[in-house]
Order: structure tokens, then C-alpha cells, then sequence
């Protein structure tokens, strides 16, 4: 069993992250949900690679300890970090801050938390 955080840009145009939904969405294969976003995935693994190393393989407690799943559509993307559950701690502290820095939001399922929950300020010039 794994240890997941879930990461993905919170929609500017729903008034709740519907977190535990978002996340069952993208277990289920469906990357299209009102309350997710796009945002630059390959920006955000470059820098996760630059923290961790290269994800592409199985976790490894001396290598890499996370493994990274990733997804996308034309109105939403998402990538969820897998690590084992004696890594949760060290891996957590490092993928946080670094969604964060990019105004993503980081849900944590096994915990129910959630980081970067703002509602992005609306667009001015779409409301005219």
C-alpha cells in the first residue's frame, strides 16, 4: 500500500475544491472535473525530478522514494506522488512546498488535509 498526494490547480469558477471528489475523479480515470484547472505538469515534474531524481521506475527508499502518476485534458490536470509510508514525512515536506510555490493545491487522502486551498481571484477582463 502506498502513501498518495494528490496535486492539481483548484478552478477559479467553483466556490469549493470538492476535494474527496476531485480525487475519486482522477482514480477513476476522469481528469475532467469542474473544480481542477491546466497548469504546466512538465514544469512542476522537472522541478519534482530536480528535488527527487528520476521518478520513472518503482519508489526506492536509496534512489528515488517517489513515483509520480500523472494525467491531463483540455480542462484539467493532475499528478499524484506515490511513495512508501515510511516516506510520507520526507516526501510530504519536499512536494508541498514546491506545489505550493507554483499556486497549486496538494490534497493528502490518507489524512484528509489538503494545502493551497485558495480560490484563485477571478479574472476581471472574463467578467465583462
Amino acid at each position: 500500500m502506498s502513501f498518495d498526494l494528490a496535486i492539481w490547480k483548484r478552478s477559479a469558477t467553483t466556490k469549493t475544491a470538492m476535494l474527496a471528489e476531485v480525487y475519486a475523479a482522477i482514480c477513476d480515470g476522469q481528469t475532467a472535473h469542474p473544480a481542477i484547472t491546466t497548469f504546466d505538469l512538465a514544469e512542476l515534474e522537472a522541478a519534482l525530478k530536480a528535488e527527487f531524481g528520476d521518478y520513472t521506475k518503482e519508489p526506492d527508499m536509496f534512489g528515488c522514494p517517489i513515483q509520480c502518476e500523472r494525467g491531463a485534458s483540455d480542462s484539467g490536470s493532475w499528478l499524484i506522488a506515490h511513495c512508501e509510508h515510511s516516506a510520507a514525512g520526507d516526501v510530504s515536506s519536499r512536494v508541498i512546498p514546491i506545489a505550493l510555490d507554483r499556486g497549486l493545491l496538494v490534497y493528502d487522502p490518507q489524512r484528509q488535509t489538503v494545502w493551497g486551498n485558495k480560490r484563485p481571484p477571478k479574472n476581471k477582463a472574463a467578467d465583462k
